[in-house]
């Protein structure tokens, strides 16, 4: 009778420890895609303003989203510039997901420099910014989109 009942200890605590397992593998693979996406978000970020051409990162984003990148992107053509961004560096403070919402914390350091949209000379030196970033994510049926990113704090590096 004892054997049978530390068998069933045994067999408890195994399922439990693999249970944890999954779940934690689970929870840094769902961590690994909400990061990817932020990256991805980014990435396109870069090539929206030399291309001047917020539909790129469209499929990524939401509507609210969309609008804010192609406001900016309307406000550098109309004053006839296009801008260079470059994500130098970002680092993830924190990431919590609440069933189909995510929420991530960066520290991001970018550079920046403008060109005249016409002549494609550039009008503006390289300028790096630093910024403590807050994205709220959403999944979807397949993947995470960038459901709002906004500047909590913003430095000029000299």
């Amino acid at each position: 009778m004892e054997k049978w009942i530390s068998r069933i200890v045994l067999l408890s605590l195994a399922f439990m420890l693999l249970s944890l397992g999954i779940y934690s593998y689970q929870s840094w693979k769902e961590k690994r895609e909400l990061k990817q996406a932020v990256l991805r978000y980014n990435q396109l970020l870069e090539k929206v303003f030399i291309a001047t051409d917020p539909t790129l990162i469209e499929p990524y984003v939401s509507t609210k989203e969309i609008g804010k990148i192609a406001r900016y992107v309307l406000f550098l053509k109309e004053s006839n510039k296009e801008m260079e961004a470059k994500l130098k560096e970002i680092e993830f403070k924190s990431i919590v997901i609440k069933g189909k919402k995510g929420l991530i914390k960066t520290n991001e350091r970018w550079a920046y420099r403008y060109f005249d949209i016409k002549t494609k000379r550039q009008i503006e030196p390289w300028k790096e910014v630093s910024y403590l970033m807050n994205y709220t994510l959403y999944k979807n049926s397949n993947h995470w989109f960038i459901g709002e990113a906004s500047v909590e704090k913003e430095k000029e590096i000299k």
